[in-house]
């Protein structure tokens, strides 16, 4: 048989298979209801990139399901090609590298480990090797010149002096990527084997030869029963100047967690320094069991979200120019938000039982930008029934 039949044959079977997937998922999807977010108020536009995430109750199992001005998406009617993406569950921002640069990007998934501006693409992976009968760590840098698109590859060994070697730390794995100039900066973090804490490393190389300048380990002021977290970013891939984390205490009374200290982490200098700020002292006065607080980075600015009963507070904090501005919205019955900007986007809802809504709120001004309600875009069930059964779990805002 000729290669050129068997690979014939090959493409046939797959041809066959993906024809039944389709309509196997066709078919047991057809029954669940479709929902959209309709505009009520406001421009439409301001809603453009919005996803409401839920799941949809049923008694054998339940369903994931997209919800956006469009419509609906289940998981189960994703296509044979978005099942072969491997950037189908990626951040906006990496999907987009994905489609712009697809040979460098190839074998290269995890979001945190790449850094863009515009000269260059930067992927700094942690892998793990076996050496002399033992393994250790080692980082695979990549390198992509915008202009050209030429791209540098090298493994850089990590030290052994680090510990992050698998019989000493659990799940290492690259944390932020970021370049100063000729400077490569990568913050791994990993689990402690024996506190079960998080620890944190900070590497520098030397961009173009991959040579370690430095390693070392971020360090804590941490009182007994305190513990470390680090704020989330909203983009993975941008330039920035700092991490921001934080402290937690256990509280054995309520079973839930008060936040501490804030900590702001230099990333090209490796100084670390607490945030003494009024501004976010007395944001933090705010927090009580029933308030439901959040913290989150875009770029430099650290953003601060309070819910309360009826209105939501948000600090936005320069971190490089140490200022705040505290912005009040007054809503009721939020049940997540996500900022982007310089705006909030709020899912306000009651009870499970009842409507849900999505409001989009211009943070400098308090202006409400565009206002819709979730409902069932179709007649395949009763509305009431369909809503009852859907669970919203976020809100986020797809990157274009």
């Amino acid at each position: 048989m000729s290669m050129k039949r068997f690979w014939l044959q090959i493409a046939i079977v797959i041809l066959i298979v993906a024809s039944i997937g389709t309509y196997y998922i066709r078919g047991t999807s057809s029954h669940l209801p479709e929902f959209a977010l309709v505009p009520k108020q406001g421009d439409a536009e301001a809603a453009e990139g919005v996803l409401v995430e839920g799941l949809y109750r049923q008694t054998r199992y339940s369903p994931s399901v997209d919800i956006h001005v469009d419509g609906s998406k289940y998981a189960s009617e994703r296509s044979f090609l978005e099942s072969l993406d491997p950037y189908y569950w990626s951040s906006g921002e990496v999907g987009q590298l994905a489609r712009e640069y697809r040979s460098f990007m190839r074998g290269k998934r995890a979001d945190q480990s790449f850094y863009q501006d515009e000269q260059v693409v930067v992927y700094a992976g942690l892998d793990e090797v076996r050496v002399d009968g033992r393994w250790e760590s080692q980082f695979d840098i990549a390198i992509l010149n915008k202009q050209d698109e030429q791209t540098m590859e090298y493994e850089v060994r990590v030290p052994d002096t680090s510990g992050y070697v698998l019989d000493e730390y659990l799940y290492p794995y690259v944390l932020d990527v970021q370049v100063y100039g000729d400077e490569l900066v990568i913050v791994v973090a990993a689990r402690n084997y024996d506190t079960d804490d998080t620890e944190y490393r900070r590497y520098s190389l030397a961009l173009a030869s991959g040579e370690i300048l430095s390693d070392e380990q971020l360090q804590f002021p941490l009182e007994e029963g305190e513990h470390v977290q680090r704020v989330w970013e909203t983009k993975f891939t941008q330039a920035a100047s700092y991490n921001v984390f934080y402290t937690v205490f256990d509280d054995e009374e309520s079973g839930g967690t008060d936040y501490g200290q804030f900590m702001r982490y230099d990333l090209e200098s490796g100084q670390m320094d607490a945030l003494e700020s009024p501004v976010i002292d007395e944001f933090l006065e705010w927090q009580t069991s029933e308030n439901n607080m959040r913290a989150q980075i875009d770029g430099d600015r650290l953003m601060l979200t309070e819910v309360g009963g009826q209105h939501v507070r948000v600090l936005d904090y320069d971190l490089s120019a140490d200022q705040g501005t505290v912005h009040q919205i007054e809503a009721a019955h939020v049940i997540h938000s996500h900022i982007a900007d310089d705006r909030i986007y709020m899912l306000i809802q009651e009870d499970p039982a009842s409507p849900a809504s999505v409001h989009v709120v211009h943070l400098p001004t308090g202006e409400v930008l565009f206002e819709g309600a979730i409902e069932v875009k179709d007649s395949k069930a009763e509305s009431a029934e369909a809503m009852q059964k859907l669970v919203l779990d976020s809100i986020s805002l797809l990157e274009p």
